[in-house]
């Protein structure tokens, strides 16, 4: 923004506007004073997490996900099925579900968890199958860890920030795997800032092989295998950590981590202790045949997109992505998995779109879930067994392919988002698939005639001709003959309705003036332009799936 002042772009005062905005926020959530001052600090933690807001979370689940595809009624499955095969490498992650910059729920319901529940007289089935991107697949070696007294490591945690002294707490853990929330201990009797801890235990490997280490810390940790120190990141903060060694069979490998919080927020730890072998797509498949239904949950994952992120792996840079195909690993699995004649519905969990060309031509349904939140897998299971009538929209457009996108250093907007592509997509902006039907009849305006700034009200009559009640998202767009250099068409309106089956509902939307502007390149400004206008209304931005009426701005 220096730069941008320095060279005429644009002036400080424009600047201190936004800043004074942002300010104004942090000031209004006391962000700037001590926490006795601040309501919001004082709401504990039975209150953020009660049930009320559990059951917001569960509602705002359902109501995100998106069915994409649902060939021959697929979806929903019926509650008698006697096998369920449920693979993929986001079927029991929480985490993943979390997404970025999230909280941290006591308890999150996973997919796999979520399907078990629903259809608890059903054999469900679970393989990892593969991971996101690597054409490997790890599997924990946690259970071979054990300390003096009994399996696991034996964790000693110290109020400051060098080990010293006794512990104040001693407990025997599982997993290395905390995440501590503002305020809040990693552990009784610790303190939630300046602290230190050391983990110790004894790995009994099952197997000659190379065992990995892989640590995500937003503080210091060092990693000792027998007398070797292997990562120390103790005076440089760092980020995610990897170290491999060699192991054989039978052999016990002392293992010590040590970990420091020296920076505000929360503490982070979390180490993945594990095994690599090639992913077997033939022995997985073979593991499923006999299931009635195959459900993979892939997609990615917050761990690969973000910001500012330690990722370098094809597909993805720091968090960014460079292009938006499904790994190759998923897409092989998937494909081992329709080799074996079942029904496949897929799961996909992303924070962004998807290239699924492959995958809407061969498997049977797709559900987008993104990052669900904590309830995610109870809102899945409910859409996949009919509990819920999905009712999602798709808020970006999926591309069939990377080439379908302009460069990405490329800010013409040619070619980008449903307002200006001139391709066809894979799935629309505002798509999304339903258990029913529902059928648009003929929409009115308040007036066909208009002076500009003022509104014009759209009534029309939308019916659900299935035999499902549903919610129906009716989407209101504008398209401007009078702007050939604007987009095709922009989303004005848009509500949602929801109509019981073989009933219609009244719907009416109002269209502000501002919602006619358009953008004046010579003048820098927004502007309504005089002349024919065409109203466009339907379920999705679909040009075949809209229907219209025209205004005239006087």
């Amino acid at each position: 923004m220096t730069k941008a002042v320095k060279e005429g772009l644009i002036e400080e005062k424009e600047i201190d506007v936004s800043v004074r905005r942002v300010l104004k926020g942090r000031f209004e959530l006391g962000m700037f004073d001590p926490d006795e001052r601040v309501p919001y600090a004082k709401i504990p933690y039975e209150v953020v997490e009660c049930s009320e807001h559990v059951a917001k979370s569960l509602e705002m689940a359902r109501k995100s996900m998106v069915l994409l595809k649902n060939e021959k009624r697929t979806l929903p499955l019926g509650k008698g099925i006697k096998k369920i095969a449920v693979v993929g490498p986001n079927a029991a992650d929480s985490a993943m579900l979390w997404a970025n910059y999230n909280g941290y729920p006591t308890h999150t319901v996973t997919i796999l968890e979520g399907i078990r529940k629903k259809v608890p007289d059903a054999e469900v089935i679970y393989e990892s199958g593969c991971d996101h991107v690597f054409e490997t697949v790890s599997y924990d070696l946690y259970d071979y860890v054990t300390n003096p007294k009994g399996k696991g490591f034996e964790a000693e945690y110290f109020n400051n920030l060098e080990l010293d002294g006794e512990p104040v707490c001693r407990e025997t853990v599982r997993h290395l795997d905390y995440a501590s929330r503002r305020n809040l201990r990693i552990a009784p009797h610790v303190q939630s800032t300046r602290f230190s801890a050391r983990f110790s235990g004894e790995l009994n490997v099952q197997e000659t092989g190379e065992v990995e280490f892989k640590f995500t810390a937003n503080n210091a940790v060092r990693l000792f295998v027998g007398n070797r120190k292997v990562i120390d990141t103790w005076e440089k903060i760092g980020g995610e950590q990897v170290y491999r060694f060699p192991v054989e069979k039978g052999r016990k490998y002392p293992v010590k981590v040590e970990y420091k919080r020296v920076s505000g927020g929360k503490a982070e730890l979390s180490m993945r202790l594990g095994m690599n072998r090639p992913v077997d797509y033939s022995g997985t498949a073979d593991k499923v045949k006999d299931a009635d239904i195959i459900i993979f949950v892939g997609g990615i994952s917050p761990r690969l997109e973000g910001e500012e992120m330690p990722v370098r792996l094809d597909g993805f840079k720091k968090g960014d992505r460079t292009d938006i195909e499904v790994p190759k690993v998923q897409r092989e699995m998937v494909k081992a998995l329709k080799g074996t004649g079942k029904p496949v519905v897929y799961v996909l969990c992303s924070g962004s779109a998807m290239a699924l060309s492959w995958e809407d031509a061969h498997v049977d349904a797709i559900l987008n879930a993104w990052y669900g939140g904590q309830e995610a897998g109870t809102a899945v299971a409910d859409i996949l067994f009919g509990d819920y009538n999905p009712s999602g929209r798709l808020p970006v457009t999926f591309y069939k392919s990377t080439g379908q996108l302009p460069d990405f250093e490329d800010y013409d907007m040619k070619g980008r988002t449903y307002r200006y592509m001139t391709e066809t997509p894979l799935y629309p902006f505002g798509h999304g698939l339903s258990y029913t039907d529902f059928v648009y009849k003929k929409a009115e305006l308040s007036s066909k005639k208009v002076k500009r700034g003022e509104p014009v009200s759209l009534t029309l009559e939308v019916a659900n001709a299935g035999k499902r009640d549903g919610d129906e998202v009716v989407q209101v767009y504008i398209r401007n003959p009078n702007d050939p250099e604007g987009p095709a068409k922009s989303l004005k309106g848009f509500v949602r309705v929801g109509i019981e089956a073989g009933k219609s509902r009244r719907v009416d939307i109002t269209l502000p003036p501002e919602a006619f502007y358009s953008f004046d390149d010579k003048t820098q400004t927004m502007e309504i332009r005089r002349g024919k206008y065409y109203i466009l209304y339907g379920g999705s931005s679909d040009d075949k799936k809209l229907k219209s009426v025209s205004l005239e701005l006087e």
